[in-house]
C-alpha cells in the first residue's frame, strides 16, 4: 500500500510548485547579486567600514576642536590623549578597509581583508581595556558595523569572534551579507534573511494534499471494506506524506547549496556564529541543528495536518489551519503572562528556529535538543487525536 500512494502522489504538482517555492524563498539573495565573487565588497561590507571610517572622523574632529580651545588646562590634555589613543585604534582599520575595494585582483582583495580583521581585533581588545578600567566613554564598533555594548562581557565576545577569524584564516562576513560562499549563504539565510515560518508555511502543502486526497475523491470509506486494520490506511498515507514533505526539503536546501557553490564557492563550515550568551558555533554546527529542527518542525506539521484532514476534506482549509498555527509563534502571544511559563513546552515556543538555536527568543525557549524532543512529542499527541478520530468515524460507518 505505501508503494501505491507514493506512487499516487510522488508527481503531483503540487509537489514541484512547492519545491520552486522552497527555492525561491531560498535563492532570493543570490537570484539578485550583482557579482559573482564572494570576495568583492557589497553593501555590509559598506556598513561595516563606514562605521569605522565615521567614528574615526568623529574622534579627529573632537581632536582638532580641543586644539583651539585655550588655555589648555589639565583635563583638556586629558581629554586630547584619550581622543589620541581612540582614533590611533581606529586608524588601522580604517587604512585597511580602503584596501578592500581594491581591483587589483582576489589574492589583493583577501590580504587586506585579513589585514582588516587584525585591526579590528586591535580595536576589540583596545574597547575591552578600556571597559575592564571602566574608562570606555564611546559607544564601541561591533560585529557588522553594529554600535555595541560597553560592557565587558559584550566586550569579550567581539574579542573572542575576531580572535577566531584570525587564527582560522577567515574574514568577516556579516549575516546581512549577500556575496558568500554556500555554506555561510545557508547561516545568513537561516539566521537573518529568511524567517523559518516561511519555509514551514509551504513545506505543509504538499502534506495537506496527500491527507485529503481520498476524502476529495469520495473513497476514503474504501479502506472500511479492506482486509486490513482501519488505522493503516491513516498510517501509511502518514508515512507517504512525511516520505514526500521531508525531501522535498532536503532538495531544496541541497540544489540551493549546489547552484550558490557553483557561482560563489562552497565556503567555510568553520565560520562561527555568536549565540545570545556570547558563545562561538561553527556554521557546520548552527546549520546541521537548524536542518534537524527543521525537519521536527516538519514532522508535527505532518502529524497536525493528519488531524485536521479527519476533520474536513479541504485541502486549503488543513493548509490554513497549520498556517494558521505556525503564525501563532509570536512574541505578542508567548510573552504574555499565561503562555510566557509554559512557551518551552509548546510546539510554537520551537518554531523560531533561528532564535531557538542562538538562545534569543523573546519568551523562555528550551536548547536546540530540547526544543527537537518537544516538537516531536507534540507530533505524537496529534497523530494519536489523528487515530482517535480515524477510529470514531469508522465506528460511525
Amino acid at each position: 500500500m505505501l508503494r501505491f500512494e507514493l506512487k499516487k502522489h510522488w508527481l503531483q504538482k503540487l509537489n514541484l510548485v512547492t519545491l520552486l517555492v522552497l527555492l525561491l524563498l531560498l535563492l532570493n539573495t543570490f537570484l539578485g547579486l550583482k557579482t559573482t565573487s564572494s570576495t568583492l565588497a557589497d553593501a555590509a561590507d559598506n556598513t561595516l567600514t563606514s562605521a569605522y571610517q565615521k567614528a574615526y572622523a568623529s574622534v579627529s574632529k573632537q581632536r582638532d576642536d580641543l586644539d583651539e580651545v585655550k588655555p589648555q588646562t589639565a583635563a583638556i590634555k586629558k581629554r586630547e590623549a584619550y581622543l589620541d589613543a581612540e582614533r590611533q585604534a581606529l586608524q588601522p582599520v580604517v587604512l585597511a578597509s580602503s584596501s578592500i575595494y581594491s581591483n587589483a585582483g582576489n589574492a589583493t582583495v583577501n590580504k587586506a581583508r585579513h589585514k582588516m580583521i587584525k585591526a579590528m581585533l586591535d580595536y576589540q581588545t583596545y574597547t575591552l581595556r578600556l571597559a575592564q578600567k571602566h574608562d570606555l566613554q564611546f559607544a564601541p564598533i561591533s560585529r557588522g558595523g553594529a554600535l555595541g555594548s560597553q560592557k565587558v562581557a559584550a566586550r569579550k565576545t567581539d574579542v573572542r569572534f575576531y580572535r577566531y577569524l584570525l587564527d582560522h584564516n577567515l574574514f568577516e562576513m556579516a549575516l546581512a551579507k549577500g556575496n558568500v560562499p554556500a555554506a555561510n549563504y545557508l547561516l545568513n539565510a537561516f539566521f537573518s534573511k529568511l524567517s523559518p515560518l516561511m519555509l514551514l508555511a509551504f513545506a505543509a502543502l504538499p502534506a495537506a494534499a496527500i491527507l485529503t486526497f481520498e476524502r476529495r475523491r469520495g473513497t476514503a470509506g474504501f479502506a472500511s471494506v479492506l482486509p486490513v486494520q482501519p488505522v493503516r490506511p491513516l498510517l501509511i498515507r502518514v508515512l507517504a506524506a512525511l516520505i514526500i514533505t521531508l525531501p522535498l526539503m532536503a532538495a531544496a536546501l541541497g540544489l540551493t547549496y549546489w547552484l550558490v557553490g557553483r557561482t560563489m564557492g562552497y565556503g567555510f563550515w568553520d565560520y562561527p556564529l555568536v549565540t545570545g550568551s556570547g558563545q562561538l558555533i561553527t556554521a557546520a554546527h548552527a546549520v546541521a541543528w537548524y536542518a534537524g529542527l527543521l525537519a521536527a518542525a516538519v514532522v508535527m506539521l505532518v502529524m497536525l495536518a493528519t488531524a485536521v484532514a479527519q476533520l474536513s476534506a479541504s485541502t486549503g482549509f488543513v493548509a490554513v489551519v497549520c498556517a494558521g498555527f505556525v503564525a501563532l509563534t509570536q512574541p505578542a502571544i508567548l510573552t504574555t503572562a499565561v503562555l510566557a511559563p509554559i512557551a518551552r513546552f509548546l510546539p510554537q515556543g520551537a518554531l523560531r528556529l533561528d532564535q531557538v538555536i542562538t538562545g534569543t527568543t523573546p519568551w523562555p525557549a528550551p536548547t536546540a535538543a530540547v526544543a527537537i524532543v518537544v516538537l516531536l512529542a507534540w507530533a505524537a499527541v496529534f497523530l494519536a487525536a489523528a487515530v482517535a478520530l480515524s477510529r470514531r468515524k469508522q465506528r460511525v460507518r
